[in-house]
């Protein structure tokens, strides 16, 4: 495989919103970097990425993973990319030369939104460093995106197997995940310590079973991923959620 056609969707424009993206290979549950590309969608919606030689053997399958890195003036909204069709993958066989012949498009990623923050103003009429005060001492609110952030979940669908959580942030933390159904009834809890928060070779990796070690059934779960910073090594306290489909 040689590369592949992205479609940017979302109510957000890629073009200045997205500084950069990166494209993984996950391997043995853990992603591996392959490449990044600056300014993905500076000059279309629809750019071809290339891949460095991928070699996929027969019957095998192989996951990919691409994530966003936004700049700093990119706008609140939507964001989303995608490969819509089956020739969007490109590449022939190794022996034969022959095209590849591609089914089970589209594949659509996550949506990740940019929100707005909004200023407030304290006791004593000092305003946060979003905002500026007028003569009258009346804070003008300005509008500043901010992320929202969100854990990546791979693979997505999960066919059984344990599922890696890349959590967001920096320093080290304590992370606990929790796996919900879509009728908000816990099923599994897992914890784990001194995981470097931002680091995709270190995603905790979560076994597809309930507390009482039976396979999940099949279907939608909602993953909640709470930080606490360790004493030591930092990192900051938070709460995310995802989801994720268990197709067995």
């Amino acid at each position: 495989m040689t590369g592949t056609t992205l479609t940017a969707g979302g109510t957000a424009s890629s073009a200045t919103g997205v500084a950069s993206l990166a494209v993984y290979q996950v391997v043995g549950g853990n992603p591996v970097l392959l490449e990044t590309i600056l300014n993905p969608f500076a000059s279309s919606n629809t750019p071809t990425i290339p891949l460095p030689s991928l070699n996929v053997p027969a019957g095998s399958t192989q996951t990919y993973l691409i994530t966003y890195t936004f700049g700093s003036g990119a706008q609140a909204g939507s964001y989303t990319v995608g490969v819509i069709n089956g020739n969007d993958l490109t590449g022939h066989g190794l022996t034969s030369g022959k095209g590849l012949n591609v089914t089970g498009a589209p594949v659509n990623g996550a949506v990740v939104t940019l929100a707005v923050s909004t200023a407030t103003s304290t006791s004593t009429s000092t305003v946060t460093t979003t905002a500026t005060v007028t003569a009258t001492g009346t804070p003008t609110k300005t509008k500043t995106p901010s992320t929202a952030k969100t854990p990546i979940i791979f693979p997505n669908p999960s066919t059984g197997d344990p599922i890696s959580i890349y959590v967001p942030g920096n320093g080290i933390a304590h992370v606990k995940v929790e796996i919900f159904t879509t009728a908000f009834r816990k099923v599994q809890e897992a914890n784990f310590d001194n995981i470097p928060l931002g680091v995709m070779g270190s995603a905790p990796r979560v076994p597809m079973t309930d507390k009482s070690g039976d396979l999940l059934a099949s279907g939608l779960y909602y993953v909640v991923i709470t930080t606490a910073p360790t004493t030591s090594t930092g990192g900051g306290a938070q709460r995310l959620v995802g989801k994720f489909l268990l197709l067995k």
